[in-house]
This record gives C-alpha cells, sequence and structure tokens, in this order.
C-alpha cells in the first residue's frame, strides 16, 4: 500500500525528466561543473602561491644588475647594487605577497572567513603583481638599465617578473572564485579533500626545503644565492642537464 502524497512528487519528477531530459542532463552537467571548479582556484592559488613568493624572495636576495668586463660571462661579472629604494619596494612586494598567502591558507584550514580571507588575497596578490610590474618597468628603462653592452640585468630580474606574472594569475583565479561564490555557484567555503590540502603543504614544503639547501650549499662552496637556487634546483628534481656547478669541498659533497 503506498503512502498518501508520496507518489505524486515521484510522478511529477519523472513526467519533468521526460518532458524536457536535456534540460535535466545540462543541469547535471552544469552542478558537476561547478564542484570541479569550486575548489580549483584556490587549490592552484594554494600551490603556486608559494612558489611565486620564493620567486619573489629571489628577485630580492640579489641585485639585478651586473658589470661584464670583457670576455666575462654574467656568472663571474661584477655585481651592482641595487638602489636602496628598489630593494625596499621588493620587500613590500613579498610582504603583500606572504600576508596574501597566509589568509589563503587560514580560510583553507577554516580559520579565517571567507569574507576577511579573500580581500586580503586577492589584494596582497594584485599589490604584490603591481609593484613588481612597476619595478621591472622603470629597470627596463635606459635610466636603469645603461645602454653600455657591459651591463647585463641579471637572473634576479627574470625572477621577478615569473613571480609578477604569477601573482597577476593568481589573484584573477580568486576573483572568479569570489565571483562565483556571491552568485550562488560556489559554497562560501572551501571543500578542499585531505590530498588537495596536503598538495599545498607539500609544494610549501619542497619550496623551503629548496631554498635552504641553495642557502647552504651556496654559502659552503662560495655561490652566489641564485646559483646555489639553480643548482639544489636540477639536483632535487634530478634532471642533471649539466654540470655547470657542482660541489668542490668535502664538506658539501
Amino acid at each position: 500500500m503506498n503512502d498518501p502524497g508520496v507518489d505524486e512528487p515521484i510522478e511529477k519528477a519523472a513526467k519533468d525528466i521526460e518532458r524536457d531530459p536535456y534540460e535535466h542532463q545540462q543541469r547535471e552537467e552544469e552542478e558537476e561543473e561547478e564542484n570541479f571548479l569550486d575548489p580549483t582556484c584556490p587549490l592552484i592559488a594554494g600551490t603556486f602561491g608559494p612558489m611565486a613568493s620564493a620567486f619573489n624572495l629571489c628577485a630580492l636576495v640579489q641585485n639585478w644588475r651586473v658589470f661584464l668586463p670583457p670576455q666575462i660571462t654574467e656568472a663571474h661579472g661584477d655585481n651592482i647594487k641595487d638602489p636602496a629604494w628598489l630593494v625596499a619596494v621588493n620587500a613590500v612586494s613579498l610582504i603583500c605577497a606572504l600576508a596574501a598567502n597566509l589568509a589563503l591558507l587560514l580560510n583553507v584550514a577554516r580559520r579565517l572567513r571567507f569574507s576577511i580571507a579573500q580581500p586580503i588575497t586577492i589584494i596582497g596578490f594584485l599589490l604584490a603583481s603591481f609593484i613588481l610590474i612597476v619595478l621591472v618597468a622603470l629597470a627596463s628603462t635606459p635610466g636603469f638599465q645603461t645602454s653600455d653592452a657591459s651591463h647585463a640585468l641579471t637572473q634576479a630580474f627574470y625572477y621577478a617578473n615569473f613571480a609578477a606574472g604569477l601573482y597577476f594569475i593568481i589573484a584573477l583565479l580568486m576573483l572568479a572564485t569570489v565571483w562565483g561564490a556571491y552568485r550562488g555557484h560556489y559554497e562560501k567555503e572551501f571543500r578542499l579533500t585531505v590530498s588537495q590540502r596536503t598538495l599545498m603543504l607539500q609544494t610549501i614544503g619542497f619550496m623551503v626545503y629548496l631554498l635552504l639547501g641553495a642557502l647552504v650549499f651556496s654559502k659552503l662552496e662560495g655561490w652566489e644565492f641564485l646559483d646555489g637556487v639553480y643548482w639544489a634546483n636540477f639536483t632535487l628534481l634530478t634532471i642533471g642537464i649539466g654540470a655547470d656547478f657542482t660541489p668542490k669541498y668535502h664538506t658539501s659533497r
């Protein structure tokens, strides 16, 4: 014996599906797409944000220009000290990015509300990006980069380019997430799985491990820090495309 009132909603739903099966299928596909996109943007931001900050740090710790005597490569050139204002503004960019990363991680860990964390994250990454873009633009002008062929821009300058690009992309992704959340497409709470959160933490751990290793070996071998980063990167990833830098001392071996 059927319960009264139960069959009617079932029959109505069945008729709705029969009436427009394509609409029902499209609705399901849209829901699946939203469920896929919901964690994707914060996952990308949480993974590449620390990487961009590592690039920013690399752009901060070394001078952007080098003097090249005749028949001398950039690796053996004489560093030209950066202006104090460039170092200070570069440091501000890194601070903005670190604040943005921290707000995002706290939001993912549900320690900071969405409405507070996301403005900090988006504004922080945008500020970091715009600051580096301005610095890169100024460093490309004749006033900073002399036309003398004996001068060149170092790795640090290009690390700043990479960091600025990543910051800007991450900010756009988080803007899309916030827009979708306030439009009702996503929940105002990130639904990341344990493995997704672990990936973010692993990225942070890897970058810290790489930079600390680069610092230690650059001190032991007398390399520039960014040369140590280059060596540590290719060593950890076991790429082995060349032996531009090899440990010479027993301690570092």
